[in-house]
C-alpha cells in the first residue's frame, strides 16, 4: 500500500522523499519584511460588497521607525492602491506589489526620519469563495440563497484584507469599521462601541481597540447572524449563528461556560478581553476553526449540535474542539510564538489543554486513553521518511502552511502529556504560569518555555524536551528478555528507532522517561533511558513498559514476556489496554512482531471489556483491512474472521440505546455496526436497509447516532436506486449541515461505477463549490486511484476550491491509500511539473 509513502506529505516534500531535483534552492534565511519599522496600531475601515465579491477600505497604520529611510514594505497579496498620505499629508509613492513575496514596497518622494509614523492608505481587494481571507460562506434558506462573510488569516492571509506587517512576531492593536447593509450584524475581535447610519441602506459599526496581537488574529463577520449569550466571570461569552441556527448552539454555549473560569484558574491570568464570541458558519471545505482573539471562528459542523443527525462522538468532538481554541486564547493569542518554527507552542499546547479540560469535566469519556488513538497517527506519520522535527525551521510564511499536520498537533500534545507526567502535574503547572505571566502580549520560542519549567524545578526539562522536538522520529524500546530472580525481574531493553520505512538520516538518541510495571504490583520504576540497558523492577509476572502509556514511544517485545501480557491482557488498565493493541499492530505492521499478535489480544478480550478497548480494535481491524488489496483472497477471510468477533460483541449492546447507557457504548455500537456493514453482515446491511427505509417514510424514526450509521452502511453497499435516493435526500435537506452529512455518506459507496456518477455529482451546481474536495477525499478511502487521478486531471479546478492550508497536501493524501506503483512515478511528475 502507497500510505508509508505519501501519508502526511505535501508537494514540497515528495519531492525532497523521492530526491527529486528543483529548480530553486532552499532559501539561506527566512522571507521576512525588513524590521526598521515596527506597527504600533491600525485604523482600519472596511466596505463589502459581498454579491460582486470585492471591498474597499481605507488603514492608517501607526508605526515607529528605528532608521533613516525612502521606502516601506509591507505585507499584501490580491490588493490594488489608491490614495496615500504620511503623517497626513498627502504623498504619491512608487508602489512595487511582488507578488512572490506577497509585499507592498511604497517608495517615497523623500527620505523619512526615525521615529514614530502613520501611513494612511486607501485600497480595494477581493473577497474569496474559499477560507483565506474574507470569504463567503453561502448557504440556502427559505429565502432563497444567502451569504455570509467571515475571515481567516492564519498564517499569512491577513495581507489579503489590509497591508500590514503579517507576521506573528509584529504585534500591533486594531481598531476596525465596519460599514455595510442595514439590518446585517457585523462582529470583530471588541464589543461594538458605536453603531451610526452610514448612507442609504448602509450602518457604520465602530468597534473598540483590541489588545496587541498578531495580524492574524484579526477578524471580521458580516451577515445575518443571531447572537445569544451569557456573563461568566464578568466576561460576555455568547455563541452566534445564522438566523434560525441559535438554538443548536446551546451545547457550545454550555462548553465554553465552563471551560473559561476553568483556564482562568489553571493558568493564573485571566482572559483579558470583555467578550468570547464563539461563531458557527456554513463552511464547507475542510476548515475545522480558527482562534482569533474574542471571536473563535468555527465551521457548522466543528460547533453546532442538530438533535436529528448529530451524535456522541460529535457531542465529544464539539467540547473538545472549543476547549481546543479556547486554550489558544492563552497559547497563540497572549502569548504567540515569534515566527512559525515553533508554531507547536500554539497547536501542541492546545490540543493537550483541551483533553485536559475534557478530561475534568467528563471523565467518564475517558479522553486520555481515547487520545491513545491521536498519538497512534502521529507514532504513523513520524515513523516515515518524510517526517519532519516539531520544531521545523519554516522560512516563509506561506511555507507555515506545511506544519499544520499530525506532528505540530499530536505528537506535540503527545509529548507535552509525557514532559507533564515527568514533572508532576503541579510543578508543569507553575511553570506554566510563570511562561503566561512573563511573555503576555509578547513573543516566545520554545526554549523560553523550557527554562521557565526548569526556574520552577523541573529538572533535565530541556534536555528531554530538546530531544522530543528538535529531533524528528520515534524512539523504539523492546524487551528482548524479563527474567524473574528472587522476587524480581530483571529487564533487557534495547533501543532503536522506529520505522515503517527505510529512513536515511542519523539515528537520533532520546532520552525517554520510561515507566515501568510488574503486573500485581503497585509500584511502578521509573526512570531515564537513552541507550540499551538493563533494569532490575519489584515483582515477578508479566511486564508492561510504558505503563500509563504516558511516554511518546513505541513498545515492542520479544516472545515470551508478549505471551506473558497477552495472558494478563484482560486485567491490565483500560489506557494499556489501548496502547498494547495499537503498538503491537504498528509493531506487526513494521515488522518487529507478527501482525497475528494484535488478533491474539483480540481473542482473550471479554465481551464486557471497556467500549473504548473494543473501539480500539475495531479501529485496528478496520486500519489492516485497508492494508489488504481488494482483490487479495485473505481479505475476504480475513473479513470472516473479524466478523466472527465483533458479532457477539455488538449482539451483547445490541441495535437500541439502553436507558442510563454510557457515552462510551453508544459510540462502540456505532463502531461495531459499521465494521461488520463494511465487512459485509448481511444481518446488519438487511436491518440498516430497513431501518433506511422507514426513515424515508418517517424521519423521525431515525436519529443522532443510529441515523449516522445506519446511513453510512447503505450509502457504501448502495445500489443505483439507492444512490438516487440518497442525492433525492441531499437536495431536500433543510440545513447545509444535514446536506453535508447525506453527501459525505454518499461519497463512500463502494461500487466503481456509483462512485464516479457521485464524484461527477458533487462538481454540480447541486454542491456547494468548496465542498467537492472533501467529498473527493472520502472517495479516496474507496477509490484512491480514480480520485487521486481525477483531480490532477482536473488540478486549476480543484485548487481553487481549496484554501491554502490543504492545496500543497491535498493530492499526495488522495493517493495515500492506493496499491498501484505506477502512481509513485506519476506522482513524482506531477509534483515536479
Amino acid at each position: 500500500m502507497l500510505k508509508s509513502i505519501f501519508a502526511g506529505l505535501t508537494f514540497g516534500t515528495l519531492l525532497a522523499v523521492n530526491s527529486i531535483p528543483v529548480k530553486a534552492e532552499t532559501p539561506p534565511q527566512r522571507i521576512v519584511l525588513p524590521k526598521d519599522a515596527v506597527p504600533l496600531h491600525y485604523d482600519l475601515t472596511i466596505r463589502p460588497d459581498a454579491a460582486a465579491l470585492n471591498f474597499t477600505g481605507d488603514v492608517v497604520i501607526t508605526f515607529t521607525l528605528s532608521k533613516d529611510t525612502n521606502a516601506l514594505t509591507l505585507n499584501a497579496a490580491n490588493l490594488t492602491f489608491g490614495a496615500t498620505a504620511l503623517d497626513d499629508m498627502p504623498v504619491s509613492p512608487k508602489v512595487d506589489l511582488t507578488q512572490k513575496d506577497e509585499t507592498v514596497r511604497f517608495t517615497l518622494p523623500s527620505t523619512l526620519k526615525a521615529g514614530t509614523h502613520k501611513l494612511s492608505v486607501s485600497y480595494a481587494g477581493k473577497i474569496e469563495q474559499t477560507s483565506r481571507g474574507l470569504f463567503t460562506a453561502d448557504y440556502r434558506n427559505e429565502k432563497g440563497p444567502q451569504r455570509l462573510l467571515v475571515t481567516q488569516f492564519e498564517p499569512s492571509d491577513a495581507r489579503r484584507f489590509l497591508p500590514c506587517f503579517d507576521e506573528p512576531g509584529m504585534k500591533a492593536t486594531f481598531k476596525l469599521t465596519s460599514i455595510g447593509p442595514t439590518g446585517q450584524m457585523a462582529i470583530s475581535n471588541m464589543p461594538v462601541e458605536k453603531t451610526e447610519p452610514a448612507g442609504p441602506g448602509l450602518t457604520r459599526v465602530i468597534f473598540q481597540t483590541s489588545p496587541k496581537m498578531s495580524s492574524y488574529l484579526l477578524f471580521y463577520g458580516l451577515g445575518d447572524f443571531e447572537r445569544k449569550s451569557v456573563m461568566v466571570d464578568g466576561i460576555d461569552i455568547g455563541v452566534v449563528t445564522k438566523r434560525g441556527d441559535i438554538d443548536k448552539a446551546d451545547f457550545a454555549l454550555e462548553a465554553a461556560k465552563k471551560i473559561l473560569p476553568y483556564y482562568n484558574e489553571y493558568f493564573g491570568v485571566a482572559y483579558p478581553l470583555p467578550k468570547l464570541d464563539l461563531i458557527a458558519a456554513p463552511m464547507s471545505g475542510g476548515f475545522g476553526a480558527m482562534e482569533n482573539w474574542g471571536a473563535v471562528l468555527y465551521a457548522e459542523d466543528a460547533m453546532l449540535r442538530d438533535p436529528k443527525f448529530s451524535t456522541e462522538g460529535g457531542r465529544q468532538g464539539v467540547f473538545n474542539v472549543i476547549a481546543h481554541e479556547t486554550a489558544h486564547q492563552w497559547f497563540g493569542n497572549l502569548v504567540t510564538m515569534s515566527w512559525w518554527d515553533d508554531l507547536w507552542l500554539n497547536e501542541g499546547f492546545a490540543s493537550w489543554m483541551a483533553t485536559k479540560a475534557s478530561d475534568h469535566f467528563y471523565p467518564e469519556w475517558n479522553v486520555w486513553a481515547q487520545a491513545e488513538n491521536s498519538k497512534q497517527g502521529a507514532i504513523e506519520d513520524d515513523s516515515l521518511a518524510s517526517h519532519h522535527p516539531i520544531v521545523m525551521p519554516v522560512y516563509s510564511a506561506a511555507a507555515a502552511t506545511e506544519s499544520f499536520d499530525n506532528i505540530t498537533y499530536r505528537k506535540g500534545q503527545a509529548v507535552i502529556r509525557m514532559l507533564e507526567n515527568y514533572a508532576g502535574p503541579d510543578a508543569f503547572r507553575q511553570g506554566l504560569r510563570n511562561y503566561m505571566k512573563k511573555y503576555a502580549y509578547g513573543n516566545t520560542v520554545t526554549t523560553q518555555f523550557w527554562t521557565e519549567h526548569e526556574n520552577a524545578g523541573s529538572r533535565l526539562m530541556t534536555s528531554i524536551a530538546s530531544d522530543f522536538t528538535r529531533q524528528p522520529g520515534v524512539p523504539l524500546i523492546s524487551v528482548k528478555s524479563a527474567t524473574c530472580i528472587n522476587g524480581k525481574t530483571s529487564l533487557e531493553l534495547g533501543t532503536d528507532r522506529f520505522a515503517l520505512e527505510p529512513i536515511g538520516t542519523p539515528k537520533p538518541n532520546w532520552s525517554v522517561p520510561l515507566a515501568v510495571r510488574v503486573m500485581g504490583q503497585e509500584t511502578v520504576t521509573k526512570s531515564i533511558v537513552r541507550k540499551s540497558s538493563k533494569l532490575t523492577v519489584p515483582g515477578c509476572g508479566p511486564v508492561i513498559i510504558n505503563a500509563g502509556q504516558d511516554s511518546y514511544m513505541i513498545a515492542s517485545y520479544a516472545r515470551q514476556p508478549f505471551e506473558a501480557l497477552t495472558s494478563a491482557f484482560p486485567r491490565l488498565s483500560l489506557t494499556d489496554q489501548i496502547g498494547i493493541v495499537a503498538n503491537t499492530a504498528m509493531a506487526g505492521t513494521a515488522g518487529l512482531q507478527p501482525i497475528t499478535d494484535a488478533l491474539d489480544l483480540v481473542q482473550v478480550t471479554p465481551l464486557e471489556a471497556d467500549p473504548l478497548v473494543w473501539m480500539a480494535m475495531m479501529s485496528t481491524f478496520i486500519g489492516l483491512d485497508h492494508e489488504i488489496a481488494n482483490d487479495d483472497p485473505r481479505k475476504a477471510k480475513f473479513r470472516n474472521f473479524v466478523r466472527r468477533i465483533a458479532e457477539p460483541v455488538f449482539a451483547r449492546i445490541g441495535w437500541d440505546a439502553k436507558p442510563d447507557e454510557s457515552a462510551n457504548t453508544i459510540q462502540l455500537r456505532q463502531r461495531l455496526l459499521w465494521t461488520l456493514g463494511r465487512f459485509g453482515s448481511p444481518e446488519i446491511i438487511a436491518e440498516a436497509r430497513r431501518r433506511f427505509d422507514g426513515m424515508l417514510v418517517n424521519p423521525d424514526s431515525l436519529k443522532g447516532d443510529l441515523r449516522d450509521t445506519v446511513m453510512r452502511i447503505v450509502a457504501y453497499n448502495a445500489d443505483p436506486a439507492t444512490f438516487e435516493k440518497f442525492k433525492a435526500l441531499s437536495e431536500a435537506a433543510s440545513t447545509e449541515l444535514e446536506r453535508q452529512q447525506i453527501l459525505t455518506k454518499l461519497a463512500q459507496v463502494k461500487d466503481p461505477a456509483l462512485a464516479a456518477k457521485a464524484r461527477d455529482y458533487f462538481l454540480s451546481d447541486k454542491v456547494p463549490l468548496p465542498l467537492a474536495p472533501r467529498l473527493l477525499h472520502y472517495m479516496s478511502i474507496n477509490h484512491p486511484d480514480d480520485a487521486y487521478r481525477f483531480a490532477k486531471d482536473h488540478w486549476a479546478d480543484m485548487k481553487s476550491r481549496l484554501d491554502a492550508l490543504d492545496s500543497l497536501r491535498y493530492v499526495p493524501e488522495l493517493a495515500a491509500e492506493s496499491f498501484d506503483p505506477a502512481v509513485i512515478d506519476d506522482m513524482k511528475k506531477f509534483a515536479r511539473e
